[in-house]
């Protein structure tokens, strides 16, 4: 439309009504923190006689991998005791995967746990006096996070306390 002085953009998510989204001056915009789906925009040029048609419609495909899940460890488990890690659960994921590292005199990481929970009950032995760093990522099929650590680690102590 010649002589715009506005532009108004609608999005449809997943074939849905359609709604405005951006409606200003301006001749882009830009989206954040959607989720999975499918996008579809019109653009309509404005002025003070009123708005152009709909343009040609574009479609736009998100495929979103879930955000790192927040991490929390005990700071001190006795061997051969259970202890709960846990996490945060994180938007989109469907699995999660937990992973510890010994950084003691083994240096060894192992798979922990993986599966749908946020939480996971473990029992050491062992390896008494080490400490163990703990760390998920959250995952669906279009892949996974970033690992993210506890913002501690886990000491293990004998059975008497700390040796």
């Amino acid at each position: 439309m010649s002589g715009a002085t506005r532009y108004q953009l609608n999005q449809s998510v997943n074939g849905g009504s359609a709604s405005a989204v951006y409606n200003a001056g301006g001749q882009s915009w830009t989206s954040a923190g959607v989720g999975s789906g499918t996008y579809a925009y019109v653009v309509y040029a404005c002025n003070v006689a009123g708005c152009s048609a709909a343009s040609s419609q574009i479609a736009v495909t998100v495929k979103r991998i879930p955000d790192p899940p927040v991490v929390t460890a005990p700071t001190i488990a006795t061997v051969n005791v259970a202890f709960t890690v846990s996490w945060t659960a994180s938007s989109e994921a469907t699995t999660y995967n937990l992973q510890g590292t010994e950084s003691g005199t083994h240096n060894v990481t192992r798979t922990s746990y993986s599966g749908p929970n946020t939480s996971v009950v473990l029992t050491l032995g062992g390896m008494v006096d080490d400490d163990f760093q703990y760390a998920a990522q959250a995952c669906n099929a279009n892949g996974c996070s970033a690992w993210a650590n506890a913002s501690n680690s886990t000491y293990l102590q004998g059975k008497g306390g700390a040796q």
